[in-house]
């Protein structure tokens, strides 16, 4: 923090930073020559793994960081120098139960990728004789991420205790958030059933598939999955009909995963999608994905429709569902925040990009206090990467058209007259049971009040900030008590005569005022550098 620039940041965690100026060299670094987003970028590379990888997870929360952090993050660096392979055998053969050549009849040392949490080789299975890739976790890279997440932690809770402009972020909330999100992704059983999942409820098998994982081999920290022989969409060299017919079938795929099975991949750019020989769309790495309930996919028409009729109050009406159950919001502040965006993309927004009609809708909804719940973040995230990997394929590649049959088809689910009758139905017995329930609740409330059971629940806020301060005044007595003692203590002994002595006196003695000295100091330099009010 210091040689980027924010050792001023540091005064709010009441951290010497003085100290720190005086013993970290800010040599090499040119901080006048870069913006903030490029000093954050800069350290989140030099800090590790755990901090490269949050800030690409960052990178997909456009609600959260406005776009000029947005799109520096996401040009933080994943291709890290590679392990030589010798150092991962650990690993393969742990995961395993064996040494890999029982398993595996060869494996091309050369890493076809290296990131900052695994690396991928190109191995043949001995039985089947079959072409697998195979990931491999790094080795220590756990420790590494228990570490780095302990100090984070501590961090954002100091700093949404301390700076007042930031409480409303909920850092604590967005690191716990972070570190969930890593953990998972860590773990690779979860990519392989992930992968599964979507080719078992795939519909477009011909144009669209994820690579087969081997779950039998798949562990924790070990992958293997079948290996695709193809290219990044961007050098597929096929005919223009055949690449706009794989854009067509990648964004129909897309919809199909969001509206139908509300199950998405959540980060499907150009770099996770490959071309294969037989020409269809391989799309990988299936470590993040979204998960959409029925009612939040209705939201989501909801929202998409209010976005084609341009419907700035319709849109707020959207958000009510959106933040409910938190505190309310201006509704009218909103509205005119969301006629901004949709006047400033225009009506005929359908040549515009979808995805970045989203992310301002995204961007508004965060500056008027709504949250937004992970998976919707991650759904604009996805919307925002299909419709640039099918105009990489496809200079006119249109996402509006390809969702509206899918919008239409979940409308006419939502209000078919057998599904509102079932939903009326069961409201119905949950009515009745909840009227039922009434007198038995208000008799226990009255015996309660009848056996003086009633207590009241007080709530201060901002209290916790009175604690610090509280904690340090009790610290400097209990240890001006400790002080006294020693100072008792030591002056009884050097009346005892008791040896061993020193110069003459008790040496237990002479320790006691000597540590009650130096305690003493201690607590005087304390109060002189923070004030008496600490």
């Amino acid at each position: 923090m210091v040689r980027y620039g924010f050792a001023d940041f540091l005064k709010h965690l009441n951290l010497p930073s003085s100290w720190f100026r005086k013993v970290i060299s800010d040599k090499g670094t040119r901080i006048a020559d870069m913006t903030v987003a490029q000093r954050v970028r800069h350290a989140c590379e030099d800090l590790g793994p755990t901090c490269v990888k949050i800030g690409q997870i960052l990178s997909s929360r456009p609600d959260l960081l406005g776009p000029v952090m947005v799109e520096e993050l996401k040009a933080l660096r994943d291709d890290v120098e590679p392990i030589p392979f010798e150092e991962m055998t650990e690993v393969l053969s742990a995961e395993l139960g064996q040494h890999w050549s029982e398993v595996f009849s060869s494996i091309v040392m050369e890493p076809t990728g290296s990131a900052s949490l695994a690396q991928v080789h190109k191995a043949v299975l001995r039985e089947q004789k079959m072409a697998v890739a195979i990931k491999v976790r790094r080795p220590g890279i756990e420790q590494e991420l228990n570490a780095d997440m302990e100090i984070l932690s501590w961090l954002a809770k100091n700093i949404h205790r301390r700076v007042k402009d930031l409480e409303a972020y909920d850092l604590p909330g967005i690191v716990e958030a972070l570190e969930t999100g890593l953990r998972q992704e860590l773990d690779f059983r979860n990519e392989a059933v992930h992968s599964r999942i979507f080719n078992e409820h795939n519909p477009y098998k011909a144009d669209v598939f994820a690579p087969v994982a081997l779950e039998s081999l798949t562990s924790k920290r070990l992958l293997v999955m079948e290996h695709v022989e193809g290219v990044s969409v961007d050098e597929a060299e096929w005919t223009q009909e055949k690449k706009r017919q794989l854009a067509q079938r990648g964004g129909e795929s897309m919809f199909h995963q969001i509206l139908v099975e509300g199950f998405f991949h959540a980060d499907p750019h150009p770099g996770n999608v490959l071309v294969s020989e037989d020409g269809r769309l391989c799309i990988l790495d299936w470590g993040l994905t979204g998960q959409l309930t029925r009612e939040m996919r209705w939201i989501l028409a909801d929202l998409l429709d209010a976005v084609v009729q341009q419907d700035a109050s319709k849109l707020v009406r959207v958000t009510r569902l959106i933040n409910r159950n938190r505190p309310p919001v201006n509704e009218q502040h909103l509205e005119m925040d969301i006629a901004n965006v949709l006047n400033r993309h225009g009506a005929d927004f359908r040549v515009n990009q979808a995805g970045e009609i989203m992310l301002d809708l995204a961007r508004v909804l965060s500056r008027n206090g709504i949250r937004m719940s992970r998976d919707y973040t991650l759904l604009t995230k996805a919307i925002v990467s299909v419709e640039e990997t099918g105009r990489v394929l496809d200079p006119e590649f249109d996402i509006s058209k390809i969702a509206e049959p899918f919008l239409r088809k979940l409308m006419l689910e939502r209000y078919h007259p057998d599904r509102m009758w079932r939903e009326f139905c069961f409201n119905s017995k949950e009515w009745v049971r909840d009227v039922a329930e009434v007198p038995g609740q208000l008799q226990r409330v009255l015996h309660r009040i009848e056996n003086e059971d009633i207590g009241l629940n007080l709530r201060l806020d901002r209290l916790e900030k009175l604690a610090e301060p509280l904690d340090g005044a009790i610290n400097r007595v209990v240890l001006g008590l400790i002080i006294g003692s020693l100072i008792i203590g030591s002056s009884m002994i050097m009346t005892t005569g008791t040896g061993p002595l020193l110069w003459g006196y008790p040496q237990l003695g002479l320790l006691g005022y000597l540590l009650s000295a130096v305690l003493g100091l201690w607590v005087i330099f304390d109060i002189i550098r923070h004030g008496r009010h600490r």
